[in-house]
């Protein structure tokens, strides 16, 4: 009877002991990128009246358009470019789809629609509420993008 008795807690003590080997910690997996979208920003305001427009889609075809003075840009983005703002994309915090309150009267009112594989939202901002959008960072992204494609544009 003390034979099985031991054999029985010496099991139990070998099967509890196997669990306790180290632990190996994996990192948390990145965010992976939207893999089909297309983005339209529109930025207007501002105390000289600026109307800028830009349409981006996942295969990097970039239109962008300054309304006032007429200058309009086509172009491929590089596949750098847009792998960057597909990871700004999927890590922005688009939560809420109503536009944010604004107590600025000369700011620029940024609109960003999104559409993408796992639905659309539109974002709406202006220069004192832009931070707390949850789309700062691609917004400031895309405005980059589409200064420098009407800066080429004749």
């Amino acid at each position: 009877m003390l034979r099985w008795r031991l054999i029985a807690v010496l099991a139990v003590s070998v099967h509890w002991l196997s669990a306790c080997g180290p632990a190996t910690a994996f990192p948390p997996p990145a965010p992976s990128p939207v893999s089909m979208w297309s983005l339209r920003l529109t930025q207007t305001g501002g105390f000289a009246g600026v109307h800028l427009e830009m349409e981006l889609s996942s295969d990097g075809h970039l239109v962008a358009r300054d309304e006032r003075s007429g200058r309009t840009a086509s172009q491929q983005l590089p596949e750098d470019v847009v792998r960057q703002i597909g990871h700004l994309l999927a890590d922005a915090r688009l939560g809420q789809n109503r536009p944010l309150p604004s107590m600025c009267a000369d700011c620029f009112i940024y609109r960003l629609e999104i559409t993408a594989t796992n639905g659309s939202v539109i974002v709406q901002a202006d220069d004192s509420n832009l931070s707390e959008s949850g789309a700062a960072e691609l917004i400031d992204a895309l405005r980059q993008v589409r200064d420098q494609a009407l800066s080429s544009a004749s």
